[in-house]
């Protein structure tokens, strides 16, 4: 009677372990900038790796302003600014000396952006390479 009672203490312990495990990583993931969604989006332009800021377009734009050209956002970064590369669900730390022309980023300001503004300047808290 007391081995069964010590495997069923030993099941329970285990799929208490692994409930623990599987909702630390939900949790992981929900909190991850890599599969949360942002209304910022675009593909890097230019980089001026003097002022730190990443001029973005939308590929998708059908017309091009003649006087700003394709930009439609600038994102100014500073020390406090958190990038990722996204690999699937999961994020890998970057820097801003790994972005390039051509990568896709999702941003999440700092702030209310100013939406009045050509092209949209925007603070980031937090970029995601996402291709």
């Amino acid at each position: 009677m007391t081995k069964l009672w010590g495997s069923v203490a030993l099941i329970a312990a285990l799929l208490l372990g692994v409930s623990i495990i599987h909702l630390c990583v939900q949790t992981t993931q929900a909190d991850s900038p890599c599969v949360q969604h942002t209304q910022y989006t675009g593909t890097i332009d230019s980089i001026d790796r003097v002022h730190n800021t990443v001029s973005l377009y939308d590929p998708q734009q059908k017309t091009v302003d003649p006087v700003m050209g394709r930009v439609n956002m600038v994102v100014h970064t500073n020390a406090t600014t958190h990038i990722y590369i996204a690999h699937g669900n999961a994020c890998q730390s970057a820097s801003f000396k790994d972005l390039r022309p051509g990568q896709k980023l999702a941003v999440w300001p700092q702030g209310q952006a100013i939406v009045q503004m050509f092209p949209l300047p925007l603070r980031a808290a937090t970029i995601v390479v996402t291709s």
